[in-house]
């Protein structure tokens, strides 16, 4: 009888459960985040092709079934328009975190999460009123053109988590691989005569 459940398989299939409550997270937010879909393919297909097998995050059957979620660096959208780049700056005073590069003025309004401001070398930044703590965050470019279509930045989430880790890896994978019953198949075609 053929298992469907070598530890070889579920590498793929572990990787499934959060990836899907991931994108849950950002279907319907976005019109079209990404640029160019190929018939027949949906948003779903294409952020699991852009994310399967980076940094995968494993979650065990239960955690799965209960809607846990752990964010992760997903690339969310995929587009021609130029990427805003996040990082992370130590406080001065009262923290701002993470300033974000763009080429153009900052869209972002006083009653968001963030503020704009203008360095006067036309660099403009955009930046969260608070940190980052077990939490993601990242901004979009998006156009609309004349012909209704929408151009978008390829963005990843920006991730600050003391979490993210423990769900990485040769043991996290384990734990979510024996969750769905896997188990180590080892066949020996041609066994050792006995002495």
């Amino acid at each position: 009888m053929k298992t469907t459940r070598t530890y070889r398989q579920m590498y793929s299939r572990c990787q499934f459960g959060n990836l899907a409550a991931n994108n849950q997270l950002y279907a319907h937010r976005l019109p079209r985040p990404f640029e160019n879909k190929p018939p027949r393919q949906t948003d779903f297909n294409l952020f699991i092709q852009a994310n399967y097998g980076h940094g995968p995050v494993f979650l065990t059957r239960n955690q799965v079934l209960s809607g846990a979620c752990v964010l992760a660096p997903y690339q969310f959208t995929r587009g021609s328009l130029p990427s805003i780049v996040c990082s992370v700056v130590e406080p001065v005073g009262e923290p701002v975190e993470p300033p974000v590069e763009t080429d153009g003025p900052s869209t972002v309004p006083s009653t968001g999460s963030g503020t704009g401001s203008g360095t006067g070398s036309g660099t403009y930044y955009l930046g969260m009123n608070t940190p980052l703590v077990n939490a993601g965050a990242a901004w979009v470019h998006s156009r609309k053109r004349a012909d209704y279509s929408i151009r978008v930045s390829t963005q990843r989430l920006y991730v600050v988590s003391d979490i993210l880790a423990d769900y990485q890896g040769e043991e996290a994978f384990t734990a979510a691989a024996e969750s769905y019953g896997a188990r180590h198949t080892e066949i020996d075609f041609l066994p050792p005569a006995e002495e």
